[in-house]
């Protein structure tokens, strides 16, 4: 009796022992089993495959089997042959057995080995050859509710999985990528080629929701953003198992769209006579302004513009009297002005921001002369006649006209000045002047022009005058008449 007693309870320990060495217990869910970086990591396990939990594809194999109270154990594989030995026992319930399978990931669309019938206790082989890096999902379902424990040998499979080295973002070198605003850019990464893997985006160390390896992103705002990815191989259940290297690119987010440019003041001569160009737009009057442009980032943009232009300024008069009738006005570039029927305008920069504007009215003076004859009194007076031939755009000025004869002979004899008649007492060459005092708007001068030489007789005209001259044409004394001193013979019998 006391020897019965010890073998139930070496059984207890033993058993207890056993079920110790189920250090990695069976999941009820498939994406919830925790994942092995290596499939010995099984090795050795010995659990039960008691599950409350129906779970997993339906039917249960690709050719059948159904799920009754399902346990899953994954793990990930370097790669190359790897033979699983399952060893089960102790069976309870009805004693059916169960069914057991291995598939590549929780989407069950892919099965390594699968068998759909019930087994009781066995000892079942597996061999492999399986990927670098594939995750696989193995399962065991007790049919019409049997449990019992189950025994892993495991043997291969093991390796360091990597995911491989990613290169710069769009393969640009320079980690600086140029993008347009409110336009949809793609980003690429360079591709791996392994199962289970996807890429990781971050913008400003926000994650984005994609995991391909390429994606669009369309930003609203201009600016420098950090974008950065990379590859990771990642379970079923979310867990990552690999991870390549991080390629980080600022994003240079350029404008595009409206794009509000600098307020422009312009002042009239800016648009006047040509009109100022703003990009593709001939600008003469204010206004707000729209350019459609290719920026030097190659963006579509709009240049917006509010555009003043001043309006032309009251000219101020000047006004120019020349000295004679070639001395035209000479503008600042030292160009003379011929034309003098029409006033001629210029601006020039002020004190101001904009230029002030000058009509500059000239006098172009121009004069022709001819003597009339009258008698008065028995003297002989000069009416002189002055025709007025200036240039002037208008006829706002006065000129008052002083008469100069000068004896050209008699050089000690008195000037005869007068602004009406001439008085002409002697025979003589005469020389007339005509001086002009010109008003023209704010401007005056004197000028005196030479209207021409000329012989005069007063006894030509004039009865029983007579006076010894000399004549500059002959340089001799002569009477004033071929008759006897003192007595002038008429002009043709008249006196005018």
């Amino acid at each position: 009796m006391k020897h019965f007693y010890c073998i139930i309870l070496f059984g207890l320990l033993f058993t207890n022992t056993l079920k110790a060495q189920c250090f990695i217990p069976g999941s009820e869910d498939c994406p919830t089993a925790t994942l092995l970086m290596s499939p010995e990591e099984l090795n050795g396990n010995w659990c039960s495959t008691y599950s409350s939990k129906a779970s997993g594809a339906i039917p249960l194999c690709p050719h059948g089997g159904g799920p009754h109270n399902t346990l899953w154990w994954s793990f990930v594989s370097g790669g190359g042959p790897v033979t699983i030995t399952i060893d089960l026992n102790n069976l309870t319930v009805n004693g059916t057995g169960i069914q057991f399978g291995i598939w590549t990931n929780c989407e069950f669309n892919q099965s390594v080995h699968c068998e759909p019938n019930c087994v009781g206790p066995v000892h079942r082989v597996i061999n492999l050859v399986t990927e670098p890096c594939q995750t696989y999902y193995l399962f065991t379902d007790g049919c019409s509710g049997d449990e019992g424990d189950v025994i892993f040998s495991v043997e291969g499979g093991n390796g360091t999985c990597e995911t491989g080295e990613i290169s710069e973002i769009n393969a640009e070198p320079s980690k600086k990528i140029n993008v347009c605003a409110n336009v949809s850019n793609e980003f690429f990464a360079s591709e791996i080629k392994r199962p289970n893997l996807h890429y990781e985006w971050t913008l400003n160390k926000q994650k984005l929701q994609s995991k391909t390896r390429k994606i669009n992103h369309k930003f609203v705002t201009p600016g420098t953003y950090t974008l950065c990815v990379e590859a990771v191989l990642e379970a079923s259940n979310g867990q990552s198992y690999a991870r390549s290297n991080q390629q980080c690119s600022q994003v240079i987010v350029n404008p595009s769209g409206d794009v509000r440019d600098n307020n422009i003041f312009l002042c009239h001569e800016q648009v006047d006579p040509n009109p100022y160009k703003w990009y593709d737009q001939d600008i003469t009057q204010s206004g707000l302004y729209r350019s459609k442009q290719i920026s030097p980032e190659g963006c579509e943009i709009v240049k917006v513009a509010s555009i003043q232009v001043s309006d032309k300024p009251d000219a101020i008069a000047q006004f120019y009297i020349g000295n004679h009738d070639k001395d035209y006005y000479k503008n600042t570039e030292g160009k003379l002005i011929k034309e003098c029927n029409n006033y001629y305008e210029y601006h020039s920069r002020g004190k101001q921001q904009c230029d002030d504007y000058y009509n500059v009215y000239q006098f172009i003076p121009s004069f022709s002369t001819k003597l009339e004859r009258t008698c008065k009194n028995n003297k002989l007076f000069y009416k002189v006649i002055v025709e007025n031939n200036s240039c002037s755009p208008n006829k706002d000025y006065s000129i008052k006209y002083n008469y100069i004869l000068k004896d050209l002979i008699n050089t000690s004899a008195p000037t005869i000045k007068s602004d009406d008649l001439l008085e002409i007492k002697i025979k003589s060459d005469y020389e007339l002047f005509l001086e002009c005092e010109i008003v023209y708007g704010t401007e005056y001068k004197l000028l005196t022009f030479d209207m021409g030489k000329e012989l005069i007789d007063e006894s030509l005209y004039l009865p029983n005058a007579g006076k010894d001259v000399s004549t500059s044409r002959l340089f001799t004394n002569l009477n004033a008449t071929n008759g006897p001193s003192g007595t002038w013979k008429k002009y043709q019998d008249q006196v005018i």
